[in-house]
């Protein structure tokens, strides 16, 4: 969540009412295991793990893990197995992959995982049919994979400061589209249906290989959407 003002989903900004436990949202892990089934979110940021406890599955109808800015460089197969998850913030760890079951956890609306060293997204997150938000920006990916078009719910993808030279054409699928930021990649031309992105608000495209006429076919397509190319 750093370095823009992300959209995030209004699951993060709870607000506790006649009834609610004060323990469903927990910043230390050791009050959280104290009341493990009242706990619905977990933040951990700006701290110095370098490991996810495997303790954590004890919290049993956690809905939100945000673990930004830590030295974790693996997410162990036992996060995949907690899928009462909506939200799993790991922005500013040490990821070079991902567990190739991340896509069991079918209930995830937000995944964060900006500041990273990724080359590469597990073809089971195809099955994340429900995520909204999907944050990349600065990884280490080459290539967007096709199944990518099957995320349908999918309103924001950000894909800042990566190595990637094309889009695949089945992004035109999806059509919840809202925000696309594409900044510092080395992209050099679009598929033929973006027009058929009908919700697309915004997209950034600086510092990309386009040349002025891809530039003007791309907003010939999208009329109704926003395209900068200032630096974001």
């Amino acid at each position: 969540m750093r370095g823009y003002l992300k959209l995030v989903p209004f699951f993060f900004c709870p607000v506790f009412g006649f009834g609610q436990s004060p323990y469903e949202k927990c910043t230390s892990l050791d009050t959280a295991l104290r009341h493990p089934l009242e706990v619905k979110i977990l933040q951990l940021i700006q701290g110095s793990l370098d490991s996810i406890p495997a303790s954590i599955t004890k919290l049993v109808n956690l809905e939100e893990l945000i673990l930004e800015d830590n030295q974790i460089a693996e997410i162990p197969d036992f996060v995949c197995r907690m899928t009462t998850l909506k939200a799993l913030g790991f922005d500013g760890n040490k990821l070079k992959e991902l567990p190739e079951n991340l896509g069991d956890l079918i209930h995830l609306e937000y995944l964060g995982l900006d500041d990273n060293q990724l080359t590469a997204l597990p073809e089971s997150m195809k099955k994340l049919t429900k995520l909204v938000d999907l944050y990349l920006d600065n990884n280490e990916l080459r290539v967007l994979p096709d199944w990518i078009g099957t995320l349908t719910s999918l309103e924001t993808l950000w894909l800042r400061g990566n190595h990637l030279t094309q889009i695949p054409a089945s992004i035109v699928d999806l059509e919840a589209l809202q925000s696309l930021l594409l900044t510092e990649n080395n992209i050099t031309s679009f598929p033929n249906e973006m027009n058929r992105l009908i919700s697309l608000q915004f997209m950034n495209v600086f510092g990309n290989d386009l040349s002025k006429d891809e530039l003007k076919a791309l907003r010939a397509l999208l009329p109704n959407c926003q395209i900068s190319v200032d630096k974001y």
